[in-house]
């Protein structure tokens, strides 16, 4: 049997309400009556649903997977949509959505890995970010009540945005520790070329799985970096996005760290790219051209993520040396050059 999955949070009651529907009538569960719809579950049982990163401990319960040992206990089949293919207007009512999803075309939607380290990963990230928002907000607060930060109120006030202070630098060890556990993570950090971890961490709890992207393009799309009538996209009042513009903010942010910082890698590529924009489109602004050359890195950086994600190449120091050095001389206008380098390269 085929259902549809939903959620809401009801302010009034401080609690989740699950909604799944066959199709037809569809039913609420709170996050304890939801386990007597879990057991009914078999086999033969898809559950369909969008945006899984917010089901993750009821995911994790459908499955059966157990904290301690991490195995499954029964085979029910999770799958994913993305919420602009099912074609659902905003402001449908969760019920509806429920029961539209049990019925949309079975090709909008994927397998679903459930993968616990990134499950993990995400909640160490948006716990760090709860405490950053909260401390950010406090002292923003009495800063317009008092003129003044919260370090220099009183002593009490003081010791508290001391805590506060704390209480994030727990929660950002505990995002490197996370972090430092997922092979996408490092493989993400040496391509960023940044020694910090936080950034990486971000940017893959943000993404997820980053095999379920079959081209890099798909990537692109989904970080914000495709192209809509010639120009980037834009988050529009009542309609439903097909990216995540909290990712592509943080890759901007990146590029700008790399360029201001002088990275060795990056800026280069950075200064090629907009050597080129300033030639061929002299009648965009200082600003729209050294956006763009910030994207232009941005999506190479994306482009070595996944492939290095979905091919693993066997490569010394010296090949990636060599690599980098043809790479940027193609970016300047020089031909590639064939050596020995490029001719063995191997791939497991």
């Amino acid at each position: 049997m085929i259902f549809g999955l939903h959620q809401k949070y009801e302010h009034g009651k401080g609690e989740t309400i699950y909604i799944s529907s066959a199709g037809k009538k569809a039913k609420k569960y709170s996050d304890v009556t939801i386990e007597k719809w879990i057991k009914t579950l078999t086999k033969t049982s898809v559950v369909r649903l969008v945006n899984p990163n917010g089901f993750n401990k009821l995911l994790l319960r459908i499955v059966g997977i157990s904290e301690k040992t991490k195995r499954p206990r029964t085979a029910a089949q999770l799958v994913y949509g993305y919420w602009h293919d099912t074609s659902i207007p905003k402001g449908t009512e969760p019920p509806e959505i429920a029961a539209l999803l049990a019925k949309a075309d079975p090709a909008i939607f994927h397998p679903l890995n459930l993968r616990t380290d990134l499950i993990n990963l995400r909640k160490a990230v948006r716990m760090r970010k709860a405490f950053v928002d909260l401390r950010t907000g406090l002292s923003n607060k009495l800063f317009q009540i008092e003129g003044k930060t919260l370090r220099e109120l009183s002593t009490k006030q003081a010791a508290v945005a001391k805590d506060f202070d704390g209480m994030i630098a727990d929660e950002l060890r505990n995002v490197i520790r996370v972090a430092s556990t997922i092979s996408e993570c490092i493989v993400l950090q040496k391509v960023m070329r940044q020694e910090a971890l936080l950034t990486p961490a971000q940017i893959l709890a943000s993404l997820g799985d980053p095999l379920r992207f079959h081209s890099v393009g798909g990537l692109w799309h989904y970080c914000g970096f495709h192209v809509v009538d010639g120009k980037a996209p834009k988050h529009r009042f009542g309609e439903n996005s097909n990216f995540k513009g909290e990712l592509r903010t943080i890759m901007h942010v990146w590029a700008e760290c790399m360029v201001r910082g002088k990275n060795r890698y990056w800026r280069p590529r950075f200064n090629a790219h907009r050597a080129t924009v300033d030639k061929t489109h002299p009648e965009w602004s200082k600003g729209h051209r050294m956006n763009h050359a910030l994207r232009m890195i941005a999506k190479e950086c994306l482009k070595q993520f996944w492939i290095r994600t979905h091919i693993n190449i066997v490569e010394s120091k010296e090949h990636l040396e060599s690599e980098s050095k043809t790479k940027l001389k193609i970016l300047q206008g020089g031909k590639r050059e064939k050596t020995k380098t490029n001719k063995n390269r191997q791939i497991a």
